[in-house]
């Protein structure tokens, strides 16, 4: 699991990346309320990996639906 430090850098990432004020960080949070298109889903894989030093699946990466599903995403490809 990732560190609350983690976890609150890739919400700030998130929030940073998408423009979005308010991004709700609980696992459950729904993460398709941002309406973010493909060009910000790609924005935002990059910003996370270029942070975390991670490889971020493609397709994992489009399936995410919870700020849980992105968190443990990024967990699992980061070294």
């Amino acid at each position: 699991m990732l560190t609350a430090e983690k976890q609150s850098e890739l919400i700030d990432i998130v929030r940073e990346t998408l423009g979005q004020s308010y991004v709700e960080g609980a696992d459950s949070a729904d993460m398709r309320i941002l309406k973010v298109d493909s060009l910000g889903v790609l924005d935002l894989m990059l910003a996370l990996e270029d942070r975390f030093g991670c490889n971020v699946d493609p397709e994992r990466f489009a399936g995410c639906v919870t700020m849980g599903d992105l968190m443990r995403i990024v967990e699992e490809a980061t070294p």
